[in-house]
């Protein structure tokens, strides 16, 4: 099933199966979703888009959009949860020194989102981008 396909959410028996209950997300939908999961505020999704604040307001609020919203940020923390074994025995293995093994902890566990920090936060980090950081203070 497409992750984006969203027919198995609706289970009531007497409501009439629509055509959108089991298409993916217009592209239009995706676009804004994907403006506002890099952080984007709604004036500028319109800006980028042309659409106007009720229909990007229509869109963010949909429940397939809103679905898919939740479906693609279970999908980052599983994304997450897999590289931490990793990051954790890199972090064991590489840095030596407990000093960096702390600053390397802290900023994985604050991108992983386990941590917060009142300090300046980062906007559309990857986990590969988090993983080259620590990596990179290696040296």
């Amino acid at each position: 099933m497409n992750a984006l396909t969203l027919s198995s959410t609706y289970s009531d028996p007497g409501r009439k199966v629509k055509r959108s209950d089991y298409e993916p997300l217009p592209l239009k939908w995706k676009v804004v979703l994907d403006y506002r999961l890099s952080g984007k505020r709604v004036p500028e999704i319109c800006r980028l888009t042309g659409y106007s604040p009720p229909t990007v307001y229509h869109i963010l609020n949909h429940e397939r959009t809103l679905l898919a919203k939740q479906f693609l940020l279970e999908q980052t923390q599983e994304e997450f949860s897999c590289l931490f074994e990793k990051v954790t025995k890199v972090i064991e293995e590489k840095l030596g020194d407990p000093e960096k093994q702390l600053e390397a902890a802290s900023l994985w566990l604050k991108a992983n989102g386990k941590f917060k920090d009142t300090g300046k936060l980062q906007v559309n980090v990857s986990a590969e981008d988090i993983v080259m950081q620590i990596l990179n203070q290696e040296g």
